[in-house]
Parts: C-alpha cells; structure tokens; sequence
C-alpha cells in the first residue's frame, strides 16, 4: 500500500463513506508530487458508485477543505491534491489572507489579517490595496498555496498573477471576491 493511501486513510477518518471513498481512490493515483488527475469515471470504478455520486463528493470536499481541484493545460481532467489533515482543522488564531494589489494577488498569513493590510498600506503607501478573502491557516498553509501557484508567483515575492486558477480558488472561498 502506497504512503499517500495509508495517509488518507488515517487522515480521512471523520469522513463519511463516500467522501472517505473517493479520498482513498485520489491518494491511490496521486504521484510523488502529490498531484493526482484520474478521470471521474475512474474515481467511480474504485469507489464503486455512480459518476454523479463522486462529482457531489467531490463539490462537498473542496469547500471542507480537504481537496484542491485545478485545471491543468493538456490534460483533460481535472488535477486533484488531497489537502494535508492538519490543515482540514488549523488553528482558529491563524489566517492566510488574499490581498489585492492591483494586476496581482498577495497571499500570507497573520494573526489579523485587517491589522496586515493597514500595515502594508502603510508600508507600500498605497490606500487601494483591499482584503479580498481570508481561510483559516498559518504558514503550512500558506506554503502550501504557495507553491500550488508558484508558476504564477511574481519573483519571490508573496504577490501572484490573477489568472483564473489564482481567482478561482480565491472565488471558492466564503466571502471570497473574483
């Protein structure tokens, strides 16, 4: 059994039987980047359900937290990466925030994330710098956003294009603006 299964399946636990299902199927095909893209059909074949039954599943586990789902160019279905447990339950004190700069999005962390922006408007001297979304989450996560779009990354700065992967995933987020 490959560690990515034996990972989901301590980490999938609190799930129900289909989400837990489908997470398994994912791990099964994920590569040691972590990116795993089997069809819907396939997932459906593992878990032993319909193709309409892992699409729901699917649309539950993205806002829970517990997948990211993007589009790749060349491949014709989507890529999954199964989220890390600790991040399904990170700590309430934490947020990464999305801050728009204009033609690109920053992404970090605080403790207040409206205290952040006043800093770096201040900082920057811009006032048209706005909040646009906030996730629980600390730098694990934050790292891990990171380099989820680091081909969209603005040299090593924590400022990212707004192509539609970047926005989004910012737009699936509660209260989140595209």
């Amino acid at each position: 059994m490959s560690q990515a299964v034996k990972a989901a399946m301590l980490a999938s636990k609190d799930l129900g039987k289909n989400e837990r299902l489908v997470v398994l199927a994912i791990a099964a095909h994920t590569n040691q980047a972590g990116d795993a893209w089997p069809s819907v059909a396939t997932i459906a074949d593992y878990v032993g359900c319909s193709e309409r039954t892992v699409q729901r599943t699917i649309a539950k586990l993205v806002p829970a937290g517990r997948l990211f789902v993007r589009k790749a160019a060349g491949i014709s279905t989507h890529v999954y990466r199964l989220v890390p447990a600790d991040r399904s339950q990170p700590a309430a004190s934490s947020f990464v925030y999305f801050i728009d700069y204009g033609a690109t999005v920053r992404i970090g962390y605080s403790k207040s994330p409206a205290k952040r922006l006043a800093q770096l408007k201040e900082e920057a001297g811009r006032k048209d710098l706005r909040l646009i979304a906030i996730e629980p989450g600390g730098d694990d996560w934050k790292a891990f956003l990171h380099a989820e779009f680091a081909g969209y990354r603005v040299g090593r700065s924590e400022q990212f294009l707004k192509t539609p992967m970047v926005m989004e995933y910012i737009g699936s987020l509660a209260g989140g603006a595209q």
